[in-house]
């Protein structure tokens, strides 16, 4: 009875998910909440689909980095519009990122993974220092934190990209969250870092009425969950152990 249950938590929750993204997309109830509920869920199906290695509990963390981030930038951040709040969201985010950055210096082997964490140090200095010599003054905790962040989240998704025959779904969804994260930082970015001109494709693409963002981010979550349970992981860890 319990096999028979457990073959249809995929589709489940699957459904679930394509359930409150249509909430998000197509209607306006309770919007705030129903995105806050998507990344609830994912994080409680990280206990569904979690396999038996030392490793994947990694994954679990970082959701959970997501959910306190969410809870500032989606919840706080609508009701109360200040810049502290999207910098506890970004800080926290930059947790998640460290926690994928663990997992996958885990499930790496041999110079691969001095050459990786060479890399990642390279690319988040290069982020940090670059915002100070292009904003100078204006370089606050904020746009340090943030490009902290994206740099390390490319970094991932490289890497992810790198091993994609051992979990492509994990790979996929940090792509996901790589365009949520762009159509995020145009917005924000618009008017404040640079101007996009209205009549421009770029304009009516990043500020048109569908919510590209959390179809995005959305579809980033599902999948980073579900590699969980369909990665290779574990099968390539006990051999090269």
């Amino acid at each position: 009875m319990y096999q028979k249950i457990k073959g249809y938590l995929v589709p489940a929750f699957c459904v679930v998910e394509a359930i409150l993204l249509s909430l998000i997309l197509f209607t306006d109830f309770y919007t705030t909440y129903v995105c806050f509920s998507v990344i609830i869920t994912c994080f409680l199906a990280t206990f569904i689909f979690i396999k038996d290695a030392k490793f994947n509990f990694l994954v679990s963390i970082a959701l959970l980095f997501t959910v306190i981030s969410d809870f500032f930038l989606v919840v706080l951040f609508s009701y109360y519009t200040h810049e502290f709040f999207q910098s506890l969201a970004v800080t926290t985010f930059s947790v998640t990122q460290l926690c994928y950055f663990a997992y996958l210096i885990v499930n790496t082997t041999g110079s691969q993974i001095q050459r990786h964490i060479t890399i990642r140090i390279i690319a988040c200095v290069v982020a940090i220092v670059l915002p100070i010599f292009i904003l100078h003054d204006s370089a606050n905790y904020l746009a340090l934190i943030t490009m902290f962040y994206f740099a390390n989240l490319l970094v991932s998704t490289a890497y992810a990209f790198r091993n994609y025959k051992k979990s492509p779904l994990f790979a996929i969804g940090l792509l996901f969250f790589v365009l949520c994260d762009i159509f995020v930082g145009m917005k924000m970015g618009h008017g404040v870092f640079f101007n996009i001109p209205e009549n421009s494709f770029w304009y009516k693409l990043f500020f048109c009425d569908f919510n590209f963002m959390w179809l995005f981010y959305t579809t980033s979550q599902t999948l980073i969950v579900l590699s969980l349970k369909f990665n290779k992981l574990e099968k390539v860890h006990k051999i090269t152990e």
